[in-house]
């Protein structure tokens, strides 16, 4: 294990929205390479699509409170 890896209180692990970024570079960068074998490739690609959905979802959340608590600027109209 990776000795940068902080212990979580109570044994907890967390998963990061960062985490299931790197996983999904991960993936692509293993698919692109051709370190996965055809028979691995639907599978993965089903892990992957969730993760992508998952960061996805999460990014539009972002963006729309950060666009909810942004001032409105001078003469524009807000839909």
């Amino acid at each position: 294990m990776n000795d940068k890896v902080e212990e979580q209180p109570n044994n907890e692990i967390q998963i990061t929205i960062q985490d299931l970024m790197v996983m999904r570079g991960v993936i692509d960068a293993a698919t692109k390479g051709g370190v996965l074998a055809a028979a691995d490739l639907t599978t993965v690609g089903m892990v992957h699509d969730k993760v992508h959905v998952i960061i996805e979802e999460f990014m539009a959340k972002q963006k729309a409170a950060q666009e909810a608590e942004a001032p409105a600027v001078e003469g524009e109209v807000k839909e």
